[in-house]
């Protein structure tokens, strides 16, 4: 059966991936946040744009549109700098807003009528703003058009804990700074939000990315030493296994 919601996303190296996830992963150990990030499901990404009422019949047609946007406007690079809440329950590390990804989002927004339908308000609405509600009675996407919010999802809580804010702030900080997305693709949407499997790819700039902290690529501290989980064989609570990294596997880089 086919997935009924996908998402377009922007996605990262796998050594880039592999920064992210070491220090979700200490989020995950010590407050539980969902979901556990990998290296080849449920990667760390920035969304473009969530499609919620997906027509399969064109999906081809679509995506072929959403290259042809890609290879005519600039993909900037991403600045992260900092880590917030967002009701309901929801943590990011937030990149900088500026006028060539706004304009990348418009288009992608614009390009997406076909695989979108307005959301239905619900108990979880009643805590957007008022410009989050009407992006997604519209687009059934609460950060559409002006709301924009680029990020990485950091994870999920039933509700807001300061004390994750404060971890993850010391936790990323170390690695704020530029980043150049690998890849677009159009995936498939896992529980809360991940990126589970991806459908549809085009590559963009495998170059790494530049750290304003200046820090090295060990980790945070605490964590074990010794193989990167992500990149060895590893049995999730459901059954599944992750093995290597995503952007490897997808384009043949070793």
């Amino acid at each position: 059966m086919q997935p009924k919601e996908l998402g377009i996303a922007l996605v990262f190296n796998d050594d880039d991936s592999r920064r992210m996830l070491q220090r979700q992963q200490v989020l995950v150990d010590e407050f539980g946040l969902q979901p556990d990030f990998g290296l080849a499901e449920d990667i760390p990404h920035l969304t473009l744009m969530q499609l919620n009422s997906v027509n399969w019949d064109v999906i081809d047609d679509y995506w072929q549109n959403i290259v042809r946007i890609l290879e005519t406007q600039q993909v900037p690079p991403l600045i992260f700098d900092r880590v917030i809440y967002k009701p309901t329950g929801w943590y990011f590390w937030l990149a900088q807003k500026n006028d060539a990804l706004q304009a990348l989002h418009e288009e992608i927004v614009a390009a997406s009528g076909s695989q979108t339908a307005p959301g239905e308000p619900d108990t979880k609405t009643d805590r957007f703003t008022q410009a989050e509600k009407e992006a997604y009675e519209t687009y059934g996407y609460r950060y559409a058009g002006s709301t924009f919010l680029p990020h990485v999802t950091l994870g999920k809580l039933d509700d807001e804990n300061p004390d994750v804010v404060r971890r993850a702030t010391e936790l990323f900080s170390e690695i704020d700074g530029e980043y150049r997305p690998a890849a677009c693709t159009l995936y498939e949407k896992g529980p809360f939000g991940s990126h589970r499997h991806a459908q549809r790819s085009h590559a963009l700039d495998t170059r790494s990315a530049v750290f304003g902290s200046g820090q090295s690529d060990h980790g945070p501290p605490g964590l074990a030493s010794g193989p990167d989980p992500a990149c060895v064989e590893r049995p999730d609570g459901d059954g599944r296994a992750r093995r290597g990294g995503f952007f490897s596997r997808l384009f043949g880089r070793k």
